[in-house]
């Protein structure tokens, strides 16, 4: 399976600004270079660039060549869920990395990974789920429209519940409705059943 490469463009020799990671007093100051990367991964920008800086002695402007070398590696290991992906790209641009260097940053990674990729899955926008569904055959006897008298159709009411946003509430539950013509319910239940046909075929191949 082709694996998939974390957002953005990659420039080559870029990562050579994580030698800075060997200026830092201690394992954890790297391992907090590490963690402010994944949290400002989306907006390098923001990131705290003068305390960074101040963390490992170098100038800003190294700081922020230091951030993104390691946004860069943060989300090749997080978007493919593997560290090897994240050493592979660090052996292939940085070929004559320290070996301690080498060493501690796939030791970080190897520690923080999990916690990197359950934050990563929470922090996803939820969508609302489907909790009931009712319906009813309803005929016009009276229109403005001539041709729409006497024509049946279904008057479809869903209730959704929207994705909790505080522990301490139960989501609320709205009501979507709508109505559908013969024709188009038959359109809407064919595209169902192809959705239906396709979780099926995933399904089976997942438990082969």
């Amino acid at each position: 399976m082709a694996s998939m490469v974390a957002h953005g463009q990659h420039h080559a020799g870029s990562l050579r600004a994580l030698g800075h990671l060997l200026k830092a007093s201690s394992k954890v100051t790297v391992l907090k270079a590490f963690n402010r990367a994944f949290m400002f991964r989306e907006n390098v920008g923001e990131a705290p660039l003068s305390a960074i800086a101040a963390d490992f002695s170098i100038t800003e402007a190294e700081a922020g060549h230091l951030v993104e070398a390691l946004v860069e590696v943060v989300k090749t290991a997080v978007y493919n869920s593997r560290v090897g992906e994240a050493m592979s790209l660090i052996d292939e641009d940085y070929s004559d990395i320290d070996a301690r260097l080498r060493g501690l940053v796939e030791q970080v990674l190897t520690a923080q990974l999990p916690d990197w990729r359950d934050a990563s899955v929470m922090s996803r926008p939820a969508l609302p789920k489907l909790v009931e569904v009712d319906w009813r055959v309803d005929v016009k006897t009276a229109s403005d429209q001539v041709l729409r008298m006497n024509v049946p159709s279904v008057l479809v009411d869903l209730k959704v519940q929207d994705q909790p946003t505080n522990t301490s509430e139960v989501p609320s539950v709205r009501s979507v409705d709508f109505e559908l013509s013969k024709e188009a319910l038959s359109t809407m239940l064919d595209g169902l059943g192809k959705i239906r046909d396709q979780l099926s075929g995933v399904a089976g191949a997942a438990q082969s």
